[in-house]
């Protein structure tokens, strides 16, 4: 991704704290994009390249719900199997 928010201080014309407020932007939608990829079976993390803030933190939540989903299904299985 082409990231339009500059992180460094080549220009001066920026402050150390916009620097900052922008590092951490760019690290958020960075740890969007890995969430996504590691959390998911289909989607690479190019496939995140061009999606928004909104579409990041959607998919993110659901794919936590479905993690959840699987592991009590998994819990309640070993339960069963257990009795």
């Amino acid at each position: 991704m082409n990231y339009l928010i500059p992180v460094n201080s080549l220009d001066n014309k920026i402050s150390s704290r916009q620097l900052e407020i922008n590092k951490s932007d760019l690290e958020d939608i960075i740890t969007q994009q890995i969430m996504i990829s590691q959390l998911s079976n289909g989607i690479s993390y190019a496939d995140t390249e061009n999606m928004d803030e909104y579409e990041r933190i959607f998919i993110i939540k659901k794919l936590i719900a479905l993690k959840k989903e699987e592991i009590n299904a998994k819990k309640e299985a070993l339960k069963n199997n257990k009795v």
